[in-house]
């Protein structure tokens, strides 16, 4: 099947990253090739900023969050502790930082709850 979509993409001018290209399953692990290269198994793999797995996650999913918030907090403690203006800098982590949303709890009521 993956020999398959891989021709298919080439008709189109598509081409597979191999690097990128994993599989996961919950069968045998049986050696796939495309174009002479293996394709790596894995237990879990990254897609789209989230963690996904045939097992529960949660707990490593919450600290790669936690640690990501981290990164990019520190990475912009200077511009946001600064006391001087720097009003293009500031725009620009404006425009980064999602607004906080209200948050509507089931059983609690139709009112929004702010949780920030």
């Amino acid at each position: 099947m993956l020999q398959q979509l891989t021709e298919a993409s080439r008709k189109v001018g598509l081409t597979m990253n191999g690097s990128k290209t994993k599989v996961m399953t919950n069968r045998e692990e049986i050696a796939i090739t495309v174009h002479d290269s293996n394709i790596e198994f894995v237990r879990t793999y990254t897609y789209l900023g989230q963690i996904i797995a045939f097992r529960d996650q949660t707990n490593k999913e919450i600290e790669r969050r936690v640690a990501n918030a981290w990164n990019r907090y520190w990475s912009l403690k200077e511009i946001l502790k600064s006391e001087h203006s720097h009003s293009s800098e500031e725009k620009s982590v404006q425009l980064m930082c999602p607004a906080m949303p209200d948050i509507w709890l089931p059983n609690l009521g139709t009112e929004p709850k702010n949780i920030f």
